[in-house]
């Protein structure tokens, strides 16, 4: 289920703490109009709230518009660009996301289901093209957004979920759910997905490898084995979230 497209060649920053640059854009929307999501708003606090706590410099939105959006990743970008190459940037996304075509889109808050979805929506390649801009070593895609909504149905797809991405150099996407699959749907305050990644984040001396596969058993496990969360890796350097002291 994890793939590692390059072979490990640099390990950075095991088990002791290091100063790269910690860069992050967390959002979440939730407020749909007719399609509200009731948790991806605390998804996103809860994952401002850790990652700030990890050293994180992090921009946190609520409920984006289209502009706001693509101007929000424009901005991680160059932020990520401004701290240098040895910067680790985080991008985590709470909220509907649908799959047309084999590209995945992100939803923005005053989505217009009347147009086509390369102009109402943001293509999540512009996270990746803003990632590669910066040149920096390590990047993380998290997208908390495999959830059931009828969006897909309004711009012809056909499938569930979001769609297999390759990541850029240096950078892992992980989905809250496998491609073509939904995630279940939330009854509490968080996703099942966002607790695990902050618990597995917190976990002092957690490699990113093993975080991922521990996120996804907790995951599989608390909704016995009907969401599975999938990763896939270009990193070629070892980073952990919490270093032991």
């Amino acid at each position: 289920m994890f793939a590692v497209a390059c072979m490990t060649f640099a390990i950075v920053g095991v088990g002791t703490a290091d100063d790269r640059a910690r860069i992050a854009l967390v959002i979440g929307n939730g407020d749909y109009k007719g399609n509200r999501l009731s948790a991806t708003q605390n998804d996103a606090k809860l994952i401002t709230e850790t990652l700030r706590d990890l050293g994180f410099d992090v921009v946190d939105h609520q409920n984006l518009d289209l502009a706001g959006m693509k101007q929000a990743i424009q901005d991680l970008g160059d932020r990520l660009l401004r701290a240098g190459f040895n910067a680790v940037g985080v991008f985590y996304y709470a909220g509907h996301g649908v799959q047309v075509s084999g590209e995945n889109f992100l939803i923005p808050i005053e989505i217009d289901t009347e147009g086509n979805i390369v102009d109402v929506a943001v293509n999540a390649t512009t996270v990746f093209d803003a990632l590669k801009a910066a040149e920096n070593g390590i990047n993380f895609v998290l997208l908390d957004a495999s959830y059931t909504n009828r969006y897909g149905r309004t711009f012809g797809s056909r499938k569930a979920g979001l769609a297999a991405m390759a990541p850029p150099d240096g950078t892992l996407i992980a989905f809250s759910a496998a491609p073509d699959k939904s995630a279940i749907k939330t009854t509490g305050d968080h996703s099942n997905y966002s607790k695990a990644i902050v618990k597995m984040m917190e976990t002092k001396g957690t490699a990113v490898k093993q975080l991922f596969q521990l996120v996804r058993m907790n995951v599989m496990g608390g909704s016995l084995t009907k969401q599975i969360p999938w990763e896939r890796s270009s990193l070629k350097a070892e980073f952990i979230f919490s270093p032991e002291e």
